[in-house]
């Protein structure tokens, strides 16, 4: 069976404060986009894992890739005899884009669809959140209000974003969750997003902030002077998605990408 990992994006993001686990709680609205995706091939298979990748190509050991780590997670609870994947990779990941948290979770979705588990929306979101902080998101896979570390979902509708584009940018450089995470503020008395995306989103733009902004801007200027093109442009807002490196503008119109090149585009209706 083949199975589309889409990517998210982030309508602002607050970290409020350390965990005892090691997490952090946070709140965040994430949306997603749905046209840029991974594409995954999930098969039975008689014993373990057979695991390729074709596409954009991932410098890990097979142990720390997040589609076996998902593999394990269900084959320990279910004692599947094994599977067969295939990832073949568009998404660019160290971009804030959700894109191994999706493949890891879409890989769960699949081996509950071809070995008949039967698992419920809950107990899939139960199992993604052991993967990581976005992973539960994909089992919705709707724009959502996201509290706790990520795993706690609210429905949200978000009327300002619909018939609006997005052009999402990425330079040729990742940023990891590891130095995002080394230097960002806490802001435990951050602003409601639910009462801010309320707003006309003309107003989002001194409203609705990302707190990774500050420090990885600091680290890379390149991500601030895109985040300018793009208002230079006439984005009516624009973020850096996540933890970066990728930024994204909301546009009432199709923009041009003809400031990017050399960057990787991706360009969507909401």
């Amino acid at each position: 069976m083949i199975f589309k990992a889409n990517a998210k994006f982030n309508l602002g993001l607050s970290v409020l404060s350390k965990r005892e686990d090691g997490y952090h709680n946070l709140e965040t609205v994430m949306v997603p986009l749905y046209n840029l995706y991974d594409t995954i091939q999930i098969e039975r298979h008689s014993s373990g894992l057979s695991f390729t990748q074709s596409g954009i190509q991932i410098d890990c050991p097979l142990e720390k890739n997040l589609c076996y780590k998902a593999y394990e997670v269900f084959r320990n609870e279910f004692s599947i005899p094994g599977a067969k994947i295939h990832l073949h990779k568009q998404v660019p990941f160290g971009a804030g884009l959700g894109a191994g948290s999706s493949d890891a979770t879409h890989v769960l979705k699949g081996l509950n669809e071809i070995y008949g588990t039967a698992l419920s929306s809950e107990e899939l979101i139960e199992l993604a959140s052991r993967l990581g902080s976005d992973t539960a998101f994909f089992v919705k896979n709707s724009p959502v209000l996201c509290t706790s570390r990520g795993e706690v979902m609210e429905d949200i509708q978000v009327d300002a974003l619909k018939g609006k584009w997005i052009l999402l940018v990425k330079p040729p450089f990742a940023v990891s969750t590891k130095e995002a995470y080394m230097g960002v503020p806490l802001t435990p008395n951050a602003s409601h997003l639910r009462d801010i995306l309320s707003y006309p989103e003309e107003k989002w733009r001194d409203m609705l902030k990302n707190s990774f902004e500050t420090n990885v801007f600091q680290l890379y200027p390149q991500l601030a002077q895109i985040k300018n093109d793009l208002y230079t442009m006439g984005a009516l807002y624009a973020s850096m998605s996540g933890s970066g490196s990728s930024l994204y503008g909301i546009f009432s119109k199709e923009p041009s990408s003809d400031l990017f090149s050399g960057m990787f585009l991706h360009k969507e209706i909401l």
